[in-house]
């Protein structure tokens, strides 16, 4: 073998795992009833038998020609060592990767002596989880599949000769096609590898799609802007010329005559009388008397609107017979 061909035998064998991977992660994904139906080697099965190999489908011998059949091939059931083993709530084929990295502790061969096959049976009724896990040395597997492939025979799967129900499901195949005891299977890799192809390609015309929609769209937007244009200018003048609108009304309201004497009738406390109310339009000023401890300024500066009401004495407050003297002057400002 030259350097070019063990690049390329590389290869191969990375695009199969990877190929092998990603329809275990897909067949996953399947109902358990599926998953055993499209995991079934063919119905025809051999055994086999001193002078050759017996052909049978559902038990019942079939008298055929071997040359060119594809079977499922059948080992000894003696030969087989089977533990039963809990299997944890995990998916079937991280079970199947973990189970077969410890074989080791589960039989007493090593990992590189055997091929490993594990079956999961139907749950039992308290709900308890089971697998079944099956080594087969290599040297047997490998002279089982020589013979059959001398006699004519095409093994698509390998199975278990008398084995109960359950561990019918056994197939060491894929271990074997791992361990290059096995040609790998070309037809249905090359298989995957078109549906994995043409996914991607599928993927890429969406994506494709998707992003012309997007500009078309965008190409619509702009060239519908122009014509919205003068409409949208439209629309803010009117929402501003309301908004001044609204302003102009409150501020009259709010600087009508009698709005103020309400508001400052309302502010000024029962110890506090006005003799002096002038109001210019836009400031007012209030002077009277008040009785000791009466805040007029404070009591003002709470009133709405009233923006920067100040005491005009200068001086210390006089005092009369009616209280304390006071000059306020008011600026009016826009309600709070």
């Amino acid at each position: 073998m030259t350097l070019a061909d063990g690049t390329v035998a590389e290869a191969w064998r990375t695009i199969v795992a990877a190929v092998d991977w990603w329809r275990a992660e897909l067949g996953a994904l399947l109902p358990a009833d599926v998953k055993r139906y499209l995991g079934r080697g063919p119905a025809l099965t051999a055994e086999a038998r001193p002078g050759g190999f017996r052909l049978a489908r559902r038990g019942a011998e079939v008298a055929a020609s071997p040359r060119g059949q594809k079977v499922t091939l059948l080992l000894p059931r003696d030969r087989l060592l089977i533990r039963e083993v809990p299997a944890a709530a995990l998916p079937e084929a991280d079970l199947r990767r973990m189970l077969t990295l410890d074989i080791d502790r589960l039989t007493p061969f090593r990992a590189d002596e055997v091929l490993v096959a594990v079956a999961f049976p139907p749950p039992v009724a308290s709900g308890k989880r089971l697998a079944y896990v099956a080594a087969v040395p290599r040297t047997m597997a490998a002279l089982a599949l020589g013979e059959a492939t001398a006699a004519g025979l095409k093994p698509l799967a390998i199975g278990v000769e008398g084995a109960a129900a359950a561990a019918m499901d056994f197939d060491f195949m894929p271990a074997a096609r791992a361990a290059g005891i096995a040609p790998p299977r070309r037809d249905a890799t090359w298989l995957w590898a078109a549906v994995g192809v043409l996914a991607l390609i599928n993927l890429g015309i969406a994506i494709e799609l998707d992003s012309a929609a997007t500009d078309r769209l965008a190409g619509q937007v702009e060239a519908q802007r122009t014509l919205l244009s003068p409409v949208i200018a439209a629309r803010e003048r009117v929402q501003a010329e309301d908004k001044a609108r609204r302003g102009l009304i409150a501020r009259r309201v709010h600087a009508e005559p009698l709005h103020i004497l309400d508001a400052v009738t309302r502010a000024l406390p029962d110890g506090a009388w006005v003799e002096r109310y002038a109001w210019d339009g836009r400031t007012l000023r209030l002077s009277g008397a008040r009785q000791d401890g009466v805040d007029v300024v404070a009591d003002l500066r709470r009133v709405p609107g009233f923006a920067h009401v100040r005491d005009l004495a200068t001086d210390a407050p006089l005092s009369s017979a009616a209280g304390q003297r006071f000059d306020v002057a008011v600026d009016l400002g826009a309600p709070r």
